[in-house]
């Protein structure tokens, strides 16, 4: 290039004297020769078919441009420029890098490792969905014993607020029993103390002996059930005969039903397996599987539902817990082995509810019993 080609045009392919051309992201050079660049060769192909000749996409590489965009703005503002087409400069060099084909050991190797990643993200996404589970699964534990909690101190709430009422029932019925009295003693021409304190007396004493009567009463249907058993077992009495009530079946399910507090008041039963044993060897038979029958039922329904407060409480007053289970002392020993608590409902009857439920435990039990 002359220097009188200088004066009469500006210099294209050469970049400002002030300072040195920076490379681009698609350019490198090696850092010793600071006159080597290099452009891609997807983007010198792109360029190619957009008409431009390979002096002026180079020169463009040169000029510091980094794209298609800026090449081709490039070129279109310098298209008709004398030197936009004249060789480069001596030591200038623009290299098109080819794209390199990889070989089949390295493709093999590059899936392998794209195939690592992909395993890995997939691990960690499998590990991270687990971790959100158990964190629900606790949650919901938390809010059951909680909702337990809850219910348990609303329960016991509920009960004494029934035992107060009655409580006070009982005392104003009370005072008015009394007050009728101490009128009508009033009437009879008695002070409003006396007449009280009369009243008062007289009222106790008829308590008392109310109280006295009704357990001799008691003791003597007691008395009277044993030998109406063996009268029904040697014959049945004919009808329009008169007989004695046969009471050995309330009796019994009233004694057992007062054990309760005696059982979940012990020990808690250490081996499952024992109790179950015991159950399917008691006799009769047929009670004996009834009581297997049920229980298998009681647990199987908590198992579908542990969140059914209904399912975990049971009333030892129904007929179906009263005639299977009650009268087997190890079925209710299972029943405190799985975690039943005993308590009173708010009418005062007794109830055996599940507040804490270990499904392995209740799962352990029905196994047992089902074999």
């Amino acid at each position: 290039m002359s220097a009188e080609g200088n004066k009469t045009a500006p210099s294209v392919a050469k970049p400002p004297t002030s300072r040195s051309p920076s490379p681009s992201p698609l350019s490198s050079d090696d850092g010793n020769d600071r006159n080597t660049y290099s452009i891609s060769q997807s983007l010198f192909d792109a360029l190619v078919a957009r008409g431009f000749s390979e002096n002026a996409i180079k020169k463009s590489i040169v000029a510091g441009c980094v794209d298609e965009s800026t090449c081709t703005q490039w070129i279109q503002l310098h298209e008709g420029h004398p030197e936009l087409d004249t060789p480069m400069e001596p030591g200038v060099e623009v290299v098109v890098k080819a794209k390199r084909i990889l070989t089949e050991a390295e493709r093999e190797a590059k899936v392998k490792e794209l195939q690592e990643r992909a395993k890995q993200k997939k691990e960690a996404e499998t590990k991270e969905l687990q971790r959100k589970e158990r964190e629900r699964l606790d949650m919901m534990r938390k809010m059951a014993h909680m909702k337990n909690e809850m219910e348990d101190v609303r329960r016991k709430m509920d009960i004494d607020e029934a035992r107060r009422e009655k409580a006070a029932d009982l005392e104003a019925r009370r005072r008015v029993k009394i007050q009728i009295v101490a009128d009508r003693l009033q009437r009879k021409g008695m002070s409003k103390d006396e007449a009280y304190a009369t009243a008062e007396r007289e009222f106790e004493e008829a308590a008392e002996r109310g109280r006295a009567e009704a357990a001799e009463k008691l003791a003597k249907l007691q008395e009277a059930a044993q030998p109406s058993t063996a009268k029904s077992t040697s014959a049945p009495a004919e009808d329009g005969a008169a007989g004695v009530w046969d009471l050995s079946a309330i009796t019994a399910a009233a004694s057992a039903e007062a054990k309760l507090d005696t059982v979940f008041a012990g020990a808690t039963p250490a081996s499952a397996e024992e109790l179950v044993a015991s159950i399917q060897q008691h006799t009769p038979a047929a009670q004996s599987e009834e009581c297997v029958r049920t229980l298998r039922l009681i647990l199987s329904n908590i198992i579908t539902d542990p969140f059914d407060i209904k399912k975990r409480t049971l009333r030892v007053s129904t007929k179906a817990f009263r005639e299977a289970v009650l009268p087997i002392e190890d079925a209710t020993q299972l029943l405190r082995w799985c975690g039943f608590d005993l308590s009173t409902d708010a009418t005062g009857g007794h109830t055996i509810c599940l507040s804490t439920v270990l499904i392995r435990k209740l799962r352990h039990a029905l196994a047992l019993l089902s074999r």
